[in-house]
């Protein structure tokens, strides 16, 4: 498992993580097969969870759906890495950084992957109608705006996600969908339209590239 993320993880990011844990997606009470943590004042020592029974399901990794899962959690560290964060000052005055940008602790930058990201897609009116309807019924009535369920729990999981695609499919989407207009944002940054390339070579090196229909 270890050996797959570092097979994934380009070097600077696989430095931010600090702890890998291991354990059942069956045992735990969320049942998620992966997971990113962090600090809110120290962003260098992440933690990646990883569901044993999951990356084990049949053979290891026998349908890359462990893979996929892998590059979901990288969109994360990226997103959530240090260098996309001011940490700001200890007197901290409301309204320094702009909801849903920050907290009291430290505020996206204003070039940040992530906040680029909300501000194209993620309208105040679209964060109150997630906070004011249960999960099921939000993704109904904005279904157009998302890949799938899980993205639409909110603007992490969503970039995560549209980061999960813009990595597997090939060539870029030419449609004018908001869920293609997602990936076509994030090829419009060249630094990771140059970590995509990168990382579609190291993984077809080692065989575990695989073009699926899990984009739909």
């Amino acid at each position: 498992m270890w050996n797959l993320v570092k097979d994934i993880f380009p070097e600077y990011y696989l430095n931010s993580l600090s702890t890998l844990h291991v354990f059942s997606a069956v045992a735990s009470e969320s049942q998620y097969t992966a997971y990113v943590d962090y600090d809110d004042t120290d962003r260098s020592n992440m933690t990646l969870g990883l569901a044993v029974d999951f990356a084990y399901f049949n053979l290891f990794d026998a349908q890359k759906y462990f893979t996929t899962t892998i590059i979901h959690e990288l969109g994360h560290v990226i997103s959530f890495n240090q260098d996309q964060f001011n940490l700001l000052p200890y007197k901290f005055e409301i309204g320094h950084c702009d909801y849903p940008f920050g907290n009291e602790i430290e505020c996206l930058k204003d070039d940040a992957y992530l906040r680029l990201f909300m501000s194209e897609f993620w309208s105040t009116d679209l964060f109150i109608d997630l906070d004011e309807k249960d999960l099921d019924t939000f993704y109904n009535i904005h279904t157009e705006k998302f890949l799938n369920i899980y993205s639409a729990t909110g603007p992490d999981e969503d970039f995560a996600e549209t980061f999960k695609q813009f990595i597997l499919r090939d060539p870029a989407p030419s449609g004018s969908t908001v869920p293609e207009q997602k990936i076509k944002l994030l090829h419009s940054i060249p630094e990771l339209v140059a970590l995509r390339s990168t990382l579609r070579d190291k993984l077809s090196d080692n065989g575990s590239f695989f073009i699926s229909s899990v984009y739909q």
